[in-house]
């Protein structure tokens, strides 16, 4: 009993707390979209011929934290990763002749270093997409 007075007075006593005071975080406002630099594949390329499974490796570098990547192939999420690198593959034996594609969302922090942007309330999404086309024969 007298441990748990003990810690209930050091709880209290480390805490600041002044009622006339307002905490104010220092808040960007001005924060641009992210911009991002990928390697492994060309997002300006709308188009993948694919004749084969093809193991895509892929490197995201933003100025902002990314949070998630969602890989989506025809409206069905296929991965989902929380790195701005490594590999996906498209699976050739899956897929009928024609055209698919592959969409991926990238969620990042807003890099406004407010609260909710620390807790993940507010970010930017960026949405890249490829038209996949499959051959056979």
């Amino acid at each position: 009993m007298l441990l748990l007075f003990f810690l209930t007075m050091l709880l209290f006593a480390s805490c600041e707390y002044e009622p006339d005071r307002i905490f104010e975080r220092d808040v960007n406002e001005n924060v641009l979209p992210p911009e991002f630099q990928v390697t492994g594949f060309d997002p300006t390329q709308d188009t993948i011929h694919l004749y084969s499974d093809q193991l895509i490796s892929y490197s995201f570098n933003c100025d902002k934290k990314i949070k998630e990547m969602v890989f989506i192939m025809n409206h069905q999420i296929q991965c989902v990763r929380y790195s701005n690198s490594g590999t996906f593959l498209i699976p050739y034996s899956y897929l009928r002749k024609g055209y698919h594609w592959l969409k991926i969302e990238i969620y990042t922090h807003s890099g406004t270093n407010s609260i909710v942007d620390e807790l993940g309330g507010e970010g930017y999404l960026t949405t890249f997409l490829w038209i996949i086309v499959v051959h056979r024969d």
